[in-house]
């Protein structure tokens, strides 16, 4: 298995996406040429290959990213872009330049307790 895996690797770096398809193994080049030494590792594992592939192997550990809620302060501290609009508000007597004017049209039932509630919080 390690095997298989370290060869689809070494195929990857060097420009050579290894796949299978209806039992047979297929590549895809990202440039002009097979390098003839990976070929000849291909062609002599290929029926592990094939079997490899076909199971979806492409890694021994799937890598699993886990997301974990971070503490956050009360109030977040603004970017430089928002103090810039805060600082041209405040001192520039304010303006419209920052307003995006849109308009939504409301098939169905509004709940308009619920949208002031959202757009409030």
């Amino acid at each position: 298995m390690s095997l298989m895996i370290d060869l689809v690797e070494e195929a990857y770096q060097q420009g050579v996406l290894l796949f299978s398809k209806e039992g047979k193994l297929g590549f895809k080049l990202k440039g002009d040429v097979f390098p003839a030494e990976l070929k000849s590792k291909v062609l002599s594992h290929k029926e592990e290959l094939i079997a490899f592939l076909e199971q979806g192997g492409t890694s021994a550990k799937p890598q699993i990213a886990t997301i974990t809620p971070n503490e956050r302060p009360e109030v977040l501290p603004l970017g430089y872009a928002q103090q810039r609009i805060w600082f041209v508000n405040e001192f520039g007597g304010g303006s419209d330049a920052y307003n995006m004017v849109s308009a939504y049209e409301v098939v169905g039932q509004f709940d308009v307790t619920r949208a002031e509630r959202a757009l409030n919080e």
